[in-house]
């Protein structure tokens, strides 16, 4: 069973009758790095959202279908558990850091989740050098090139 598996899954926004979402089925193995594309409107950024669980949470609307992620239902997995579990890295990444420093931007989320100051370092540590960036912890985000920028995204 795959990491990521929507089955049949429907979403028509509140107070819009067409479907954004339309009968999906989707696998995503562990691993597995999967390109979404498509023309505007096609409901990419449904699609995320949906993942990222800000549907229905964030963005109302009529849900049909079943989802699981890494074997959790995703309709009864709460908030939290959904941010533990995904991230989403924006094309222009600067847009979602709330930190000043690529060291800062790396320890908010397990700062956040209350490790131990040993756990948060380990998390960094591994964090940074499996997305290349452990040269790049001392440096103001606003510094880095797009490229840079999306791997400490990756990393967060």
């Amino acid at each position: 069973m795959g990491s990521i598996n929507l089955t049949d899954v429907s979403f028509t926004y509140q107070q819009r009758q067409d479907k954004s979402l339309s009968e999906i089925n989707l696998e995503v193995t562990e691993g597995e790095c999967i390109v979404l594309a498509g023309l505007s409107g096609s409901g990419k950024s449904t699609l995320i959202r949906l993942l990222a669980g800000l549907i229905p949470s964030f963005f109302s609307g009529n849900l049909h279908g079943k989802i699981t992620v890494a074997g959790h239902p995703w309709q009864k997995t709460e908030l939290w558990e959904k941010a533990a579990m995904t991230g989403t890295v924006f094309q222009t990444p600067r847009n979602q850091f709330f930190c000043a420093t690529v060291a800062q931007e790396l320890v908010m989320a397990p700062e956040n989740y209350g490790l131990t100051p040993l756990q948060t370092r380990t998390n960094l540590e591994q964090a940074a050098g499996l997305m290349g960036v452990l040269p790049l912890l001392g440096r103001i985000l606003t510094t880095l090139s797009s490229g840079e920028q999306q791997r400490v995204a990756m990393a967060s």
